[in-house]
């Protein structure tokens, strides 16, 4: 009787813990455990004007790519959002930029920065961004 707590603790660690080596492992040869993030940049300033295609070129090269400086991927992107201030559906088009990096302070802090600086650049309510851990190898 006096062990059946050290069971059920024990029952309770093979139950809840995962083995180190399942969240280490990537399906291919090569690959590394990353964080993967998303942010998503509307193309209309708070006025509803155009964000030109040569001012967000400005600031990949001014503010991402001195953070990034290993590479980074921006593609096109159609949305949609609800506005919580005025209560008004929003679509606009979107540049979706995706990073990937070691889940460290380091990547959350230049993240953060390139947010705050596109927020207050292009005066933007916000900046999406979705993150998801992820394997990933480049060769």
């Amino acid at each position: 009787m006096k062990y059946r707590h050290l069971w059920a603790l024990t029952l309770c660690a093979l139950l809840f813990v995962r083995p180190s080596y399942a969240a280490d492992a990537c399906p291919f040869t090569g690959q590394t455990r990353v964080l993967q993030v998303q942010m998503f940049f509307g193309q209309k300033d708070q006025d509803g004007h155009p964000i030109s295609g040569l001012a967000f070129a400005k600031f990949l090269e001014t503010v991402v790519t001195p953070r990034f400086p290993n590479g980074f991927t921006v593609y096109d992107g159609q949305g949609q959002w609800l506005d919580p201030d005025t209560r008004m559906l929003t679509r606009e088009s979107s540049k979706i930029l995706q990073v990937h990096g070691p889940d460290s302070a380091d990547i959350r802090k230049l993240v953060n920065e390139i947010a705050l600086a596109y927020r207050k650049d292009f005066h933007q309510k916000t900046v999406g961004l979705v993150t998801n851990e992820s394997c990933a190898s480049f060769y």
